[in-house]
């Protein structure tokens, strides 16, 4: 009997797997392959080598308790981030959500998720997705949009801010029948101050 297709076949998919596995750790982040139940319980086959720089937890940590990332998530995301997953799941719809882990040693991190369905079954659905450390995107973000809302010279809000604060003012206002005072102050040559 002739194996040698099968020896062929069986090093081709080494190599592919070794390949993938290659790629997946150059990836900043954490790639994974996970199992929901219909109850929500997580089990992962497969968690990239970035859990450890993402959450500082090792690969096999994840592999044995399916559930040990989600003690990282800020509160004021979790309740949210519980829903966006149970829906998706249910539906089997894709995932593309940002929220924030807070680490055991304090650091916040913004996190990137996206996940789609590659199978689904009675028991629940599998899942195959990344997580991204999106936190210095999400730092410049919050600067660009405080900047501009605020004059970079005085930190006061700017006329764009002021206006759009005196129209809601002035809405509000209107309908409480409640009068308004404005008060401007003009600083000639204020930019050579």
């Amino acid at each position: 009997v002739d194996i040698t297709a099968h020896k062929q076949s069986k090093a081709a998919l080494a190599e592919n797997e070794a390949l993938f596995r290659e790629v997946a750790s150059q990836i900043p982040g954490m790639v994974y392959r996970v199992r929901i139940t219909n109850e929500g319980k997580r089990v992962y086959s497969f968690v990239s080598p970035g859990v450890k720089a993402l959450y500082g937890v090792d690969v096999a940590d994840v592999l044995a308790d399916g559930s040990c990332l989600h003690r990282f998530r800020h509160p004021d995301d979790k309740a949210r981030m519980e829903q966006e997953i149970k829906t998706v799941v249910r539906d089997g719809l894709l995932l593309s959500t940002e929220f924030r882990i807070m680490l055991d040693d304090g650091t916040l991190k913004w996190i990137q998720m996206s996940s789609s369905v590659i199978e689904k079954d009675e028991l629940g659905a599998v899942r195959i997705g990344v997580l991204l450390d999106i936190t210095e995107r999400k730092a410049l973000e919050l600067r660009l949009a405080d900047l501009a809302q605020h004059d970079p010279l005085t930190g006061l809000l700017n006329r764009r801010a002021i206006l759009a604060h005196l129209e809601g003012l002035h809405k509000d206002r209107r309908q409480t029948l409640q009068p308004v005072c404005l008060m401007m102050i003009d600083v000639d040559h204020f930019k050579s101050i």
